[in-house]
C-alpha cells in the first residue's frame, strides 16, 4: 500500500555529459515539465531546501561536483 500522491523516482548514478555545463538547481529545475518550470520552479526551492543543500551548492555546475 502506498500513500496517495506518492511518485516514485531515480537518480542516475552517472550525469551525461550535455548535462555537465547545468548548475545543480537548473539540473533538478528540468525535471519539471517545461511548461510548468516557470511558475512550479518553487518547488525546486523547497525540495532543496528539505534536503540542506547550500544556496551556493545550487548554483554550482554539475562538472564541479563530487558523486562522493
Amino acid at each position: 500500500m502506498t500513500s496517495r500522491g506518492l511518485r516514485v523516482g531515480h537518480v542516475a548514478q552517472y550525469v551525461p555529459d550535455a548535462d555537465l555545463d547545468m548548475t545543480l538547481y537548473n539540473k533538478v529545475l528540468s525535471a519539471l515539465p517545461a511548461d510548468q518550470a516557470d511558475f512550479e520552479g518553487w518547488r525546486v526551492d523547497v525540495a532543496l531546501d528539505e534536503l540542506s543543500v547550500p544556496c551556493e551548492l545550487q548554483q554550482t555546475l554539475l562538472r564541479e561536483l563530487s558523486g562522493g
